[in-house]
Order: structure tokens, then C-alpha cells, then sequence
């Protein structure tokens, strides 16, 4: 890149604070909050859409906001829950999604699954089967520094880090999830002949400081009361979230999640 290239950069970013200065508080987008999604954090695999351009397998990225993390990212929890998701195998496309465990989003009990796939049903002895509906630890964040949430699903093969990360969470001694921030790192791990990304399950963690805290506090607030009023919208395609171990239309060997 040229000396001109980098005075026009640096050019066209002061002129665009000078402007958002001049602005002050007036809002260029003014729409309601109910109508925007939580942007979603991925660990970029090689078949993910993020794989074009945006990141390579191995890093975190997020489409929506055009951002690639590498292969480090640090997250400060702000809600967890578990939900479980059945997927065409040939499309990739979502057949049922339940957010409770208990009943789907079309109000199929998941005791009662339409499809025969209920998360929680291995059957047993000689009848014992691995459901095709999947569990995901989704976990609400704020990630390196940033103020907007975001949502990171552990599903499938890492879903053992959503397992340590939840452990680490509930013993916290701050007593809420935001009290300390999480550094995730991805590695490469392999199945049979096959080779794909995941969130290592070694998560460090660091107590966050009082400057930090004051800061995310009111987030946590606003998005509680978001959550509370049923004005969060989550994306919820989780095809990218997990490695595809097999080329579409090909059958996957045996899932070895949850543990």
C-alpha cells in the first residue's frame, strides 16, 4: 500500500468522526430494537459461508458485522441457556428447533417428537440410537471490548468447551456470568479420515475489572429487559455452527456428542 493509499484512509476516517461529531446524538437509524438479531460468532469451518473471504477455517468470525477474530477470541458471558436443533442432513436446512428442552417452536412436546429424534432419547441395550436432534450451550457475549451482544453456539463437537465454560461460569465467585472474562482458542481435531475445527475445551479465565464492569453493566441491564419483553430475535440457522464432517448428501459417521 502507497503513502498516498494511507493518507487517504486516514483521511476519509477523520472526516467520518469529524462528521459523527458535527452529529452529536442524532440517529441515522432509528428503527425499532424488536426487529434486529443478535449477530452470532462462529468458529469458521470449511464449509462455512464466513470461509469466503471473510475468515479461515479455524478463526472466529461474524458475517453480520464483516469481523474476523482469529483464532483467539475473549468473551464475557451475559446469558447461557440450552436448546437442541434437528437439521436436514442433505440441506443443512432446520427441521425442528426446541429453546427449553421441553417442546419444539411449533409446540411439539419433545417427549412426543414428530420426527422420532428427540435430543434426549439414546434408546437402550440393543435399541440404543444417537438422535439427530443435537444439544447447544448458546451463550450471549461480549466479545473482545466490544459492547454489542452477540451469540456463540457450542453444538456438536464443541460442545464439550460450552460444558467446561458453563462449569466455570456457575462457580464464578462474582455470583453472575459477566463477573469474569473467558479467552477461547480453536484447534484443529480429526475424526476417522476427517479434519475440522473446534473450540478447545482448556478455557482460561480472568476476574474483570471494576472500570469494565461499570461499562458492561447497563448493556446487561437494557438486554435483560430486551429478553423479558420478547424483543430479542435470534438467528436461527445453525448449520455453520458446527463442523460438517461429510460432504453433503453423504452419510456421517457416529456422532459422539453429548458425553
Amino acid at each position: 500500500m502507497t503513502n498516498q493509499m494511507v493518507k487517504k484512509e486516514e483521511s476519509g476516517l477523520v472526516a467520518l468522526n469529524d462528521f459523527k461529531a458535527e452529529m452529536g446524538d442524532t440517529k441515522l437509524v432509528n428503527i425499532r430494537s424488536e426487529i434486529l438479531k443478535i449477530p452470532r460468532l462462529k468458529l469458521t469451518q470449511k464449509m462455512s459461508k464466513a470461509a469466503d473471504g471473510l475468515a479461515v477455517p479455524g478463526e472466529f468470525s461474524c458475517e453480520v458485522r464483516g469481523e474476523n477474530y482469529g483464532s483467539e477470541v475473549k468473551i464475557i458471558p451475559i446469558m447461557i441457556r440450552e436448546s437442541a436443533s434437528y437439521l436436514n442432513k442433505e440441506t443443512s436446512e432446520l427441521i425442528c428447533r426446541t429453546n427449553d428442552l421441553l417442546k419444539s417452536t411449533n409446540g411439539d412436546l419433545c417427549s412426543n417428537c414428530p420426527h422420532e429424534q428427540n435430543w434426549a432419547d439414546w434408546g437402550n441395550g440393543d435399541d440404543s440410537k444417537v438422535p439427530e436432534c443435537k444439544l447447544s450451550i448458546d451463550v450471549i457475549c461480549l466479545v473482545n471490548d466490544d459492547l454489542i451482544p452477540m451469540e456463540l453456539s457450542f453444538r456438536k463437537m464443541s460442545y464439550k468447551a460450552g460444558k467446561s465454560l458453563c462449569n466455570m461460569v456457575y462457580v464464578d465467585k462474582m455470583g453472575v456470568p459477566f463477573g469474569s472474562q473467558y479467552t477461547l482458542i480453536s484447534s484443529q481435531a480429526t475424526k476417522d479420515q476427517w479434519e475440522f475445527h473446534v473450540i478447545n475445551p482448556q478455557i482460561k479465565k480472568e476476574i474483570i475489572d471494576d472500570k469494565t464492569l461499570n461499562e458492561i453493566i447497563p448493556v446487561v441491564k437494557n438486554f435483560i429487559h430486551m429478553e423479558k419483553a420478547g424483543k430479542v430475535e435470534r438467528d436461527e440457522t445453525v448449520s455453520d455452527d458446527e463442523p460438517l464432517l461429510t460432504p453433503v448428501g453423504e452419510v456421517e459417521g457416529e456422532d459422539s456428542v453429548p458425553l
